[in-house]
């Protein structure tokens, strides 16, 4: 029983990440615009401006992980997980 109750907790974890990235890459370019704002405001300080950045390619998850333990500032940690999922779709791109 424990199985079928973790299995669908699972299953709606995964329901509610495919519906919540839908909704915000239903307009793609206005997504890119807006992450690309918003890495210049909170990533650009530290890590460089998108064209120089040694971050491209980062996935979602790597970039919630490291605003959640690695960084030394409090601003990042207000990221909400669509600002991090924008930020990741205007890095997802960038080849280093």
């Amino acid at each position: 029983m424990l199985r079928r109750s973790k299995l669908a907790g699972v299953m709606f974890a995964m329901v509610t990440m495919v519906a919540f990235t839908a909704s915000v890459l239903g307009d793609e370019a206005i997504s890119r615009s807006e992450g690309k704002k918003l890495y210049q405001e909170k990533c650009a300080g530290c890590h460089g401006d998108l064209e120089d950045t040694a971050k491209g390619g980062r996935s979602m998850n790597r970039i919630r992980t490291a605003v959640r333990t690695q960084h030394q500032g409090k601003e990042l940690a207000s990221l909400t997980d669509e600002q991090i999922l924008l930020i990741a779709l205007v890095l997802k791109d960038i080849q280093n």
